[in-house]
């Protein structure tokens, strides 16, 4: 059985999941593009800072316009990720006293329903009587039982 602190920081764990994942998913939708026109400049600059302009099309040259593509597609991904994250604690520092108030409850309500079904357990009578009336068992003299109901 969790208890109710457990629910709730099980809850603020999962609000900054779900925030982590709105940043992504607006990464998906703002962030791609530019990250990787972004990266792919700054991997030309610095191409042309380490082999001179013009910048020729060389392996060397693609090689470092890529590794700037994608470290600006990383990078900004990463800035989206930490933000969305972020963004997702601060909802969850504010629904934290209401999720502590739903966690209380919903521990009040098991710990009743638990009670509840001991005490049923423990007040039902059991009729021998009524059970071996119900039931009439007749025997043959071949060992054979047959019991109707």
């Amino acid at each position: 059985m969790m208890n109710a602190e457990d629910r709730v920081d099980r809850a603020v764990n999962n609000i900054t999941y779900a925030g982590a994942g709105v940043g992504f998913l607006a990464y998906l939708v703002f962030g791609v593009i530019p990250g990787l026109l972004y990266g792919g400049y700054a991997g030309l600059f610095l191409a042309g800072a380490m082999l001179g302009t013009p910048v020729e099309p060389t392996l060397v040259v693609k090689a470092i316009t890529f590794g700037g593509i994608l470290f600006g597609a990383l990078a900004a991904l990463f800035i989206f990720l930490v933000a969305g994250a972020f963004m997702g604690s601060m909802a969850s520092l504010i629904a934290r006293p209401f999720l502590r108030i739903h966690a209380h409850h919903a521990e009040a309500a098991e710990l009743a329903s638990k009670a509840a079904t001991v005490q049923e357990r423990m007040e039902v009578p059991v009729h021998h009587e009524a059970i071996a009336a119900d039931i009439d068992v007749t025997t043959t003299t071949t060992e054979d039982s047959q019991v109707r109901v």
